[in-house]
C-alpha cells in the first residue's frame, strides 16, 4: 500500500470512527525538500483545523507494527491533546502586540529550500558569505502553553507586522531580541560529563580532554544553529574565545559545532567529516551544511571557509 493510499484508507476510518470530523489528507514541505504526509482535522464547530501528521505510524503499519482501527485511535488521542484545540480565534492571537517577540529564527540552507521559499512566499533573509538562508515562525500559545509554530510569509507580515517592510528588517528586529538565557553553549566535555550522571551511566574514572569543541544552540535544541547569528552569542562566544576566531562545523539545523579556529587547521578534512556526518548521521529534513564556516566574534561575520 503507498502512502497516499494509506492516508486515503485513514481519513475514511477517522471519519467514520468520529461522526462529524474532516479528515482531509495534506502533504507539507519541510525544509531540504522533505514531505510530511498527514490528515487535516477538523470538527464542525471548530474554529481551528490541525495537522497530525502519519508518516511515524505508516512505517509501523508497512512493518506489521500497527493497524488501521489502532492507529485511528492513535491519531484521535493526538488530535484530543493538542493545545491548539483552545485556540479561539487564530487571527487575535496572531495580531496581539507580543507577536514581534513570538518570532524565531531558523537557519537553513539555500540551494535546497529557495524554491520552497519562494513557491510558498515566505519572508527570508540570506545570510551573506554563506550557503544559509534565515526564514521565520511564530509560536502560538495558549496560556502558558506553545501551541505550535506558524511560518511567516509575506502576506502574514503585511497583515500583522506593517512596520516590518522585510526580511532583512525582520531578522534584525528578531536576532536583537534573543536573551543571553536563550543561548546554549557548553564545551563537548562537559555535555558529556552532564549525559553520564543524568544517564547514570557506570564507567570507571577517567579524565576528559581539555575543552577544545563546543556546542551552540538554544535552550530547546531545535533550530537552534540560528543562535549564531544573534548578539547575546556573539557575547557568550568571546567569553571563551576572546579573540573572537572560531570555526564552525555544522552539526544540524539544530545545532552547531564550534572550536578556535587555527590557521594551521586542515579545512578540507573538516569540510570532508562533515560531509561524512551528513551522508550517515543526520536527517534529510535536519541538514545544513557540507561547508565548515569561519566565525568572528569580534564583529558577527561569519563566511564560508576555503
Amino acid at each position: 500500500m503507498t502512502i497516499k493510499e494509506f492516508i486515503d484508507e485513514l481519513a475514511g476510518s477517522v471519519a467514520a470512527g468520529t461522526g462529524g470530523m474532516n479528515a482531509i489528507p495534506t502533504e507539507t514541505d519541510r525544509t531540504n525538500g522533505v514531505v510530511q504526509h498527514g490528515l487535516v482535522l477538523k470538527m464542525n464547530d471548530s474554529n481551528v483545523a490541525p495537522i497530525i501528521y502519519v508518516d511515524d505510524m505508516y512505517s509501523r503499519y508497512r512493518a506489521g507494527e500497527m493497524s488501521i482501527e489502532s492507529i485511528t485511535e492513535n491519531v484521535m488521542r493526538r488530535y484530543e491533546n493538542l493545545p491548539a484545540l483552545e485556540i479561539t480565534d487564530v487571527d487575535a492571537v496572531m495580531a496581539d502586540s507580543f507577536l514581534i517577540d513570538r518570532i524565531t529564527v531558523r537557519l537553513v540552507n539555500v540551494s535546497k529550500n529557495m524554491e520552497m521559499i519562494e513557491r510558498k512566499g515566505l519572508v527570508y533573509h540570506k545570510v551573506t558569505d554563506t550557503d544559509l538562508v534565515c526564514i521565520f515562525y511564530a509560536t502560538i500559545q495558549t496560556g502558558d502553553k506553545n501551541s505550535g509554530a506558524i511560518a511567516i510569509s509575506n502576506e502574514l507580515l503585511e497583515r500583522y507586522l506593517p512596520n516590518i517592510v522585510d526580511g532583512s528588517m525582520l531578522y534584525d528586529e528578531v536576532v536583537k531580541r534573543v536573551s543571553p538565557d536563550s543561548i546554549y553553549l557548553k564545551s563537548m566535555v562537559d555535555v558529556i560529563e552532564m549525559m553520564i550522571k543524568e544517564k547514570k551511566i557506570d564507567v570507571p574514572s577517567f579524565s576528559l580532554a581539555e575543552d577544545t569543541m563546543y556546542i551552540l544552540t538554544n535552550r530547546n535544541m531545535a533550530y537552534g544553529a540560528s543562535m549564531i547569528l544573534t548578539e547575546s552569542a556573539k557575547k557568550k562566544v568571546l567569553e571563551i574565545f576572546p579573540d573572537g576566531k572560531v570555526t564552525i562545523l555544522p552539526s544540524s539545523v539544530h545545532e552547531l559545532l564550534l572550536l578556535h579556529a587555527d590557521e594551521n587547521e586542515n579545512i578540507y578534512a573538516l569540510r570532508e567529516m562533515v560531509k561524512q556526518v551528513n551522508s550517515t548521521e543526520i536527517m534529510p529534513e535536519d541538514f545544513l551544511s557540507d561547508n565548515i564556516y569561519h566565525y568572528d566574534a569580534t564583529n558577527g561575520k561569519m563566511v564560508i571557509a576555503y
